[in-house]
């Protein structure tokens, strides 16, 4: 039987709490985490037990465990994080996988990274639109952005179709960083080619990244906009560890290939 390994993890820190203590059946049931089946608490139980860990016992007509000694976390979580946006008519759907997996929603995960970012933070983001303030998105979404360039931090901004027509989508970021004197740490590129004819594209992006610094990096589907956020049903993960150290070689590749832009 394959156990979710968060669900494990969770289950042996109570656990451990308790060595040398007795601990009745049904109290380690209504302690384990909410997302967990009973089977899975049986399985990690027995498992305990065969490796004498743990040992059946029986005290005030009560069945249950006596811990005695620390349980080995075999299975050690990754530094990758499934990040998800929930379409509203599907919600509560998605909500019990999400907390059993420790996933997070894209606007938390958006957030962690812009106000986590202390010298660099790269966007990658094709469709961007100011409506990513909206109340169901992220409403302080300037104001983060607006602190971020207060503290000093360099933001790079990759889009595309800015030359041709979507201009617009990314002038308001360079509003923010005007309002606060650090225009000169907001660069935006556009990187966006057409043929030699100009009736087809030759060259162009659709990736979708977030990355502070080399510390977190968002890889996904979302994106910054209302419809990314509170309506579409989106997908992508939270990346932490050496692992961005590629992330940021890619995007800083590609934005050495885009356009320079300004309004």
């Amino acid at each position: 039987m394959r156990i979710n390994p968060s669900v494990k993890n969770a289950l042996i820190d109570y656990l451990e709490g308790n060595v040398g203590k007795f601990v009745s059946l049904q109290e380690i049931i209504n302690r384990a985490p909410r997302e967990a089946t009973d089977q899975e608490i049986l399985f990690i139980l027995s498992e305990g037990e065969f490796e004498g860990n743990i040992r059946k016992d029986r005290k005030q007509g009560l069945d249950g465990y006596t811990i005695v000694k620390s349980m080995e976390k075999k299975e050690k979580l990754n530094d990758v994080v499934l990040v998800i946006s929930k379409p509203e008519l599907h919600k509560f759907g998605l909500e019990g996988v999400q907390a059993r997996n420790n996933q997070i929603e894209t606007r938390k995960c958006f957030c962690d990274i812009i106000d986590s970012s202390k010298h660099f933070l790269r966007i990658c983001s094709p469709f961007m639109e100011r409506n990513v303030s909206a109340p169901d998105s992220i409403p302080d979404f300037g104001q983060r952005i607006a602190n971020a360039l207060k503290r000093g931090v360099q933001i790079k901004l990759l889009s595309r179709e800015l030359a041709l027509r979507r201009g617009n989508e990314v002038d308001w970021m360079i509003d923010i960083a005007e309002s606060v004197g650090e225009k000169k740490s907001l660069e935006i590129r556009d990187y966006h080619f057409l043929n030699q004819t100009g009736t087809k594209i030759h060259s162009s992006t659709h990736a979708k990244m977030l990355i502070a610094d080399h510390s977190m990096a968002y890889v996904g589907s979302g994106e910054l906009r209302e419809y990314s956020l509170a309506v579409n049903f989106e997908v992508g993960c939270q990346l932490k560890g050496p692992i961005v150290v590629g992330a940021v070689e890619i995007f800083d590749s590609m934005f050495q290939r885009g356009v320079p832009y300004d309004r």
